[in-house]
């Protein structure tokens, strides 16, 4: 069974999310984005990111597969480190404040992407088996959320906004996919908050994931 037909099908592993549950997973996102942000602007990087982290924990505890969803934002994390770390190499985006090493984005930019990850395997999961979709949202999506950003004082584009939000599309459109991809096909995928069931009842077992 595909990722897709396990979540709109039910199935075994659960259903599409429910309104609340997405509000829920999209609401500490998006105050785990404006912390980040914020705090890498205001020169209180380690706050910003110390909040976001707080509220990634706040999810996972509230997520039935805790080892499993903790290990995809885990590496999640660590690739998108990878990939910003890379662009601002190439001098296409820079960041005020939060280096822990001059080689590496911001400790608050790392996560910011553990904040993204949790989105594919629960608000985000009508992705799933859409890769066409994706490309597009991550075309679009990458940029706006850089530009944004950029309004809010956390990045700037030392090569232009053009040739910034140009490689920044470039990077989300394949980046974004990969990220559904992968999401669907861990142990996590489909999430599901606590107090969700699935078709057969509660998907937590014996040992509490």
């Amino acid at each position: 069974m595909t990722g897709r037909a396990a979540v709109v099908g039910g199935g075994g592993r659960g259903v599409m999310p429910s309104v609340a549950a997405r509000l829920v997973n999209v609401g500490l996102y998006q105050a785990g984005w404006f912390a980040c942000v914020l705090g890498g602007a205001g020169g209180w990087p380690w706050l910003g990111a110390a909040t976001g982290l707080a509220l990634v924990l706040v999810h996972l505890a509230l997520v039935q597969r805790r080892a499993d969803e903790a290990t995809f934002v885990a590496l999640a994390a660590l690739a998108g480190t990878a990939i910003d770390s890379a662009q601002q190499a190439a001098g296409t985006v820079a960041f005020p404040s939060g280096h822990y090493a001059a080689w590496l984005c911001p400790i608050w930019l790392t996560v910011l992407w553990a904040q993204f990850a949790t989105l594919p395997c629960h608000s985000l999961a009508w992705l799933a088996g859409r890769p066409i979709v994706s490309v597009l949202l991550g075309a679009a999506g990458g940029p706006l959320a850089f530009l944004a950003g950029e309004r809010l004082g956390g990045v700037t584009f030392p090569s232009g906004r053009a040739v910034g939000c140009g490689l920044l599309a470039l990077v989300w459109a394949a980046a974004f996919p990969l990220l559904v991809h992968f999401a669907t096909r861990s142990g996590a995928f489909p999430g599901r908050y606590r107090w969700q069931q699935t078709a057969r009842g509660p998907a937590a077992g014996p040992d509490g994931r």
